[in-house]
């Protein structure tokens, strides 16, 4: 993954002396980190542990990684991918994946459905791409019959999957119809 250049988002400082020199928020001592680390937790309980940092703050730096992973952002334009997200991945993945119509599971009412019947009804709505971390998945179904390109991450780990967005980006724009791509995260 290439390094993210933070000093390119306008909510963040560095500042020596100040927490080491660590990327905080603008007039805080809270590093970036610190609610990167905690991305899982409802974002109104992330405001009520770091009360100095702003709503509009988080949004910008979520905003910042999201354009830092896109590819028109970084000068590759790709078209947008009709992407479903499966249940067992991080919903803020969804931010990440940003200049595409990425829908989750619950979104689309399919929460629970077995392997084979949610590739059907994905595949039949038109959708592109499913990304999963269901590492059975693979070998369970048969797949001749679908456009649907599957991606499958090592790892469903929300840390994980923030640290290797471009290998994931690079995996939707390597997938071609049909295709299977595993992509590993380190897990």
């Amino acid at each position: 993954m290439a390094h993210l250049d933070w000093s390119q988002c306008p909510v963040l400082e560095s500042v020596p002396g100040k927490v080491s020199g660590a990327w905080v928020f603008r007039g805080t001592r809270v590093p970036v980190s610190a609610i990167l680390r905690n991305l899982t937790m409802p974002l109104d309980e992330l405001l009520e542990d770091y009360p100095s940092v702003t709503r509009e703050q988080i949004e910008a730096v979520l905003d910042f990684l999201a354009r830092s992973a896109d590819p028109v952002f970084l000068g590759d334009p790709a078209p947008a991918v009709r992407i479903l997200l499966d249940e067992n991945m991080p919903h803020r993945l969804r931010a990440l994946l940003s200049g595409h119509d990425v829908r989750t599971t619950a979104y689309q009412g399919w929460a629970g459905l077995t392997n084979g019947i949610l590739l059907k009804v994905a595949d039949e709505a038109g959708f592109q791409a499913m990304i999963t971390a269901d590492q059975g998945i693979r070998y369970q179904q048969k797949r001749t019959n679908y456009r649907l390109a599957l991606i499958v991450l090592s790892t469903n780990k929300e840390a994980l999957i923030l640290a290797n967005i471009d290998a994931i980006q690079e995996a939707l724009r390597a997938a071609g119809v049909g295709a299977l791509v595993f992509v590993d995260l380190g897990a």
